[in-house]
């Protein structure tokens, strides 16, 4: 949980946990627009891997998000590592403008 709040921007694992608790009872919670546009853009990453993974493999997905590849300038680092150590908005703009290209 702490790595899903450092690519939400710095949230806590106390709020975190604390939305996840209004969620499961059926409550709104209510996020800042950079997060609603962090969550954007880890939902447009996670489609974008998805939709270029071979058909009937989409859960290769996760697996190119977590495992180290040697693509779109990440020097061996997985996708997840790379946006963890950058901590930005430019990094998570960074990977879904080049997974887009990727898929054409």
């Amino acid at each position: 949980m702490d790595d899903l709040g450092t690519l939400l921007g710095g949230v806590s694992r106390r709020t975190l946990t604390g939305w996840q608790a209004k969620v499961n009872n059926g409550e709104t919670v209510e996020v800042s627009r950079d997060m609603m546009d962090r969550i954007s853009l880890l939902l447009g990453i996670h489609k974008a891997l998805s939709l270029i993974t071979p058909a009937g493999h989409e859960s290769m997905a996760n697996e190119w998000f977590q495992k180290p590849i040697d693509l779109m300038g990440l020097q061996g680092r997985s996708i997840k590592r790379y946006l963890l150590e950058q901590g930005s908005m430019e990094a998570l703009y960074y990977i879904r403008r080049n997974l887009d290209a990727m898929r054409g």
